[in-house]
């Protein structure tokens, strides 16, 4: 039996707006991945405190090739490419934490091969403490203390059902960007994945505060859950064990 006219419009008109959604979806996604490094400053406690990120320094070093001809034995000249190497000049300001009412003394510096998106970045009040959101790859989300990465979670971690994330020639994206949320009051970060996982971290501590799931959904099985379900399952084993071996000796 066909289905109405009316019926199959609107079926496919729901599809078609659900494919809109997640393709705007991908595509700020994208474009914060593809998003050239630029240096930025974030203001903190009314302006006595900056954060300041500069890009992150290239590993490699930049090559200055130099065409250089001399003649050797016979009449034709010989070419060969002379290379040289220059350091990337150091920027005048490095990134990190610093305190504008003594003269703009450091606080503490980052890694200068590191380079956190203004987008991704979640500061505790006074900047001692941040968030840095990874939008792709295997690690979700990085917590650091004085510039020095404190905590981590991985994607495994935080997603009950990682065959729901997206992958595309810029990488594995698992978190819907479009949730994500930052409540500056309570320095409270909320994200939210790709299979619905809402979790909510605090910015003083990097702990979890709250997280919840879709209904139905089993929960994931982390590393200290897997350690916790061994201390109790091999005790409960060779108690069996030793005893079954008694049951059948009395027997």
């Amino acid at each position: 039996m066909r289905e109405k006219p009316r019926i199959q419009f609107v079926k496919y008109t729901s599809v078609f707006a659900a494919l809109i959604l997640t393709l705007v979806v991908l595509s700020e996604m994208l474009v914060a991945s593809m998003t050239p490094q630029s240096a930025y400053t974030v203001e903190l406690m009314n302006g006595a405190r900056v954060f300041h990120m500069e890009p992150a320094q290239n590993t490699r070093k930049d090559v200055i090739s130099q065409p250089v001809d001399f003649n050797v034995s016979g009449p034709y000249p010989v070419s060969y490419t002379k290379t040289s190497y220059s350091a990337q000049p150091q920027p005048a300001m490095a990134s990190g934490l610093y305190d504008v009412t003594d003269g703009m003394k450091c606080i503490y510096t980052l890694d200068p091969y590191l380079y956190i998106y203004k987008g991704n970045l979640y500061l505790s009040e006074d900047g001692s403490r941040f968030f840095s959101v990874h939008t792709a790859g295997s690690l979700a989300l990085s917590y650091y203390v004085d510039g020095k990465m404190s905590k981590s979670y991985k994607v495994s971690e935080i997603m009950a059902n990682t065959g729901k994330r997206t992958f595309t020639s810029e990488g594995t994206f698992w978190e819907s960007y479009a949730e994500r949320s930052f409540d500056v009051g309570t320095g409270t970060l909320y994200l939210t994945a790709l299979d619905g996982v809402a979790t909510s971290y605090d910015v003083d501590t990097g702990d979890i505060v709250e997280r919840s799931y879709p209904k139905g959904m089993m929960l994931p099985v982390t590393a200290d859950k897997r350690r916790y379900g061994l201390l109790v399952i091999v005790p409960v084993t060779a108690l069996v064990a030793i005893w079954n071996t008694r049951r059948r000796r009395g027997n």
